[in-house]
């Protein structure tokens, strides 16, 4: 980015885009690094100069959109993928699958999975660029030679338009005619000037700040439980200890949730353990019931936040969560993705089903850790690519690991935190060690921490 003009305008953009955006362009980074490591594909595909016609298929914020660009390529491109999607049976996919298709309207398209629960999915659709629920039925399983394309959407900065300001409404589809400036690297986006009808595209925009039922992250320090707390006086709440590993200690273990090989969430599988957590389970359910007078809808309209601890009560699950995104969904309002604290795992579900959750029980500590597997690294690559990760966590998940702890770290951002090293032998594989079968497999090489 040689001139000096577009390197002052990424400066200003940065302070520009919502925090949002910068989480929705951090997902779309990742899934492309995935696609990178996984396919083999080279993913530095954007335009760097010229002027073209852009559908916008989602936009974000005033200053973000994600578009597709309009012309015979990108046609012919489509067609294909639409062509082979339809030739692949319509096979389940599995828990450790990172990339699928489903329909929308109709279509077939590509999905990179975002997370997800026993139930629904949340995906990014790579060609059309929104991001939507999927129940888990209707994702599919993927030929990796259809990822051999790169996605079609692309995300587009647009330059001049005001900050956190309601997207005009205009006749859909909206087509922008950009000129392309520059690639953004850090966050790997192409900046432009847009023009919407011949119009500059910021003069659309309405300077009015929007508010009022927007579900904000940056609400401050208010907390949401002070107008009830009343209601929880005199409840006991059972503080217990969680147990803290040494090295070379044997253990057995269930894995509650997945990232890659070098990160995953265990929970030990003891009796003692669980009774813990039962306990605990028990008082958010005592909890769940002296909220029977409780105005749930301020609750929802006004205080949900990323990062706020709740409580989550529907007919399958009560637990404890942090709140790692909101979005809404046509069919089913407010949508909201937890981090469980009493299973481990992340879930998705709808606000109706979520609580204020008392300071004490706010103050309990998350029951599961963080654990990495010992002495193994990616082969080929400096991360891990999505088979290697899909072959463990076949290993590792619904069954019970006995696992030695080999060294104890901590994490740079909270040194209170630790991150067990440890080998594993899933018991239904008779102590075949799982960093072996990575090894083995071309998936990763062996080295000495």
């Amino acid at each position: 980015m040689s001139n000096p003009e577009n390197k002052k305008y990424v400066d200003y953009q940065e302070k520009m885009l919502s925090k949002y955006s910068k989480q929705i362009l951090d997902m779309f980074n990742r899934m492309l690094a995935l696609i990178h490591v996984t396919y083999k594909v080279d993913t530095k595909f954007y335009p760097r100069s010229g002027c073209f016609e852009v559908v916008v298929m989602q936009q974000t914020d005033a200053n973000l959109v994600f578009g597709l660009i309009k012309n015979e390529e990108n046609r012919k491109k489509m067609i294909h993928l639409m062509d082979r999607l339809n030739e692949c049976p319509k096979t389940p996919i599995i828990a450790s699958d990172v990339f699928c298709f489903s329909f929308l309207d109709g279509n077939p398209c590509r999905a990179f999975i975002i997370s997800r629960d026993q139930s629904r999915a949340q995906v990014y659709f790579l060609d059309w660029g929104n991001i939507d629920y999927v129940d888990i039925p209707k994702c599919y399983r993927m030929r990796d030679d259809i990822m051999k394309i790169c996605p079609l959407c692309m995300p587009f900065e647009l330059k001049g338009c005001p900050f956190d300001t309601p997207v005009p409404e205009l006749p859909q589809p909206v087509t922008l005619s950009v000129d392309v400036k520059c690639i953004n690297g850090p966050r790997k986006t192409i900046l432009v000037d847009a023009r919407y009808n011949n119009r500059p595209y910021f003069e659309l925009f309405s300077a009015t700040r929007k508010i009022g039922n927007k579900i904000r992250s940056n609400l401050g320090n208010d907390d949401p439980c002070d107008e009830i707390e009343s209601s929880f006086e005199g409840l006991t709440i059972i503080n217990n200890t969680l147990p803290i590993f040494t090295v070379g200690q044997d253990l057995k273990i269930k894995v509650t949730s997945v990232l890659t090989p070098s990160h995953f969430l265990f929970q030990p599988a003891d009796a003692t353990f669980q009774t813990i957590v039962s306990t605990t389970v028990e008082q958010l359910r005592t909890t769940i019931e002296r909220m029977s007078s409780f105005k749930k809808d301020n609750f929802i309209n006004e205080v949900i936040r990323e990062g706020h601890i709740v409580i989550l009560a529907d007919e399958n699950i009560t637990n404890r969560g942090e709140i790692l995104s909101i979005s809404r969904d046509s069919g089913n309002g407010i949508m909201v993705q937890l981090m469980l604290f009493e299973e481990g795992r992340k879930t998705i579900t709808s606000a109706d089903n979520i609580y204020p959750c008392p300071r004490d029980l706010r103050q309990l500590p998350e029951f599961f850790y963080k654990g990495s597997l010992n002495n193994v690294k990616p082969y080929g690559s400096s991360c891990w690519d999505a088979k290697a990760t899909r072959t463990f966590a076949q290993l590792v998940e619904k069954t019970v690991v006995r696992a030695q702890v080999t060294f104890v770290g901590k994490y740079a951002s909270n040194r209170a935190v630790n991150n067990y090293y440890m080998d594993l032998y899933p018991e239904n594989l008779e102590n075949v060690s799982v960093a072996d079968i990575l090894v083995d497999s071309n998936f990763a090489i062996p080295f000495k921490n």
